[in-house]
């Protein structure tokens, strides 16, 4: 046994409004004829075609929910790292690592000028020591702590022409 509705009862067994099924029909849904609905056609219509595809509209809209909360939570990680100064934009790091970049080169360019007067007429043993510790001042030059650098582990070598703690 077949039943039938109106367009009326239709809507209101779907909670929707006489447009939405009349819509329903021109989307493909059958019709027992005009204004009237076989009930059992009309469900499974209404099951694959409305109810299947608000379920994967749902499933899709939960994933992109979950989505976009999970990038905000990133973003407030981010910002709370930042704020801790636990992270740094490429930008700023960038700079002074220019910067310690520029000391070295500017040292070893200054090495040619500056060791000659340096090690004239000294020993071989004086010499290695004023290479030493012109290396070791550039290199504590390039390596101190700053801004993104942990201090340097140990002491630090002295400058050139100071006494070591060693001598």
């Amino acid at each position: 046994m077949d039943i039938e509705l109106t367009t009326q009862q239709a809507a209101e067994l779907f909670g929707v409004s006489t447009r939405a099924v009349q819509r329903w029909g021109q989307a493909g849904c059958p019709q027992a004829s005009r204004n009237r609905w076989n009930l059992k056609a009309l469900f499974t219509w209404w099951d694959e075609n409305i109810n299947g595809a608000r379920v994967i509209e749902d499933e899709t809209m939960t994933e992109i929910k979950r989505s976009y909360w999970r990038e905000k939570a990133e973003g407030e990680k981010l910002k709370n790292a930042k704020a801790r100064d636990e992270v740094a934009p490429w930008s700023e790091i960038e700079v002074q690592w220019a910067a310690r970049v520029a000391v070295v080169t500017s040292g070893l360019t200054a090495f040619e000028h500056r060791l000659p007067p340096l090690l004239e007429g000294r020993s071989r043993r004086e010499m290695q020591k004023i290479l030493h510790d012109e290396v070791h001042y550039l290199r504590n030059s390039y390596a101190r702590e700053g801004k993104y650098c942990p201090p340097p582990a140990g002491k630090p070598c002295p400058a050139p022409g100071k006494k070591s703690n060693k001598e």
